[in-house]
């Protein structure tokens, strides 16, 4: 259905620098092996941003790699690490 509707996401790099501040990198412990062979092995995070209507609305979702399942989400009116605490807390 994406495809018919043709919905892409947009992939922009991330700057190292955010206000000056060194932003925090980690290990790619997963080396692009997206498979789990039993649950809970391997919980992703990603948030993306959705426009409804003239503003904007960031969703933080936490997947579970073993079966793709949707464990939390949360919607805010700003990207910052309250949506990232509130989604793990959820």
């Amino acid at each position: 259905m994406i495809r018919e509707l043709h919905i892409r996401s947009v992939i922009r790099k991330k700057p190292l620098f955010a206000d000056r501040k060194r932003s925090v990198l980690f290990h790619n412990i997963l080396n692009r092996e997206f498979l789990a062979n039993t649950p809970p092995q391997n919980l992703v995070t990603d948030i993306t941003y959705v426009q409804i209507g003239h503003e904007f609305a960031y969703l933080c979702v936490v997947m579970e790699l073993y079966n793709n399942e949707i464990m939390a989400w949360e919607l805010s009116e700003r990207n910052d690490l309250k949506l990232v605490t509130n989604t793990w807390r959820s």
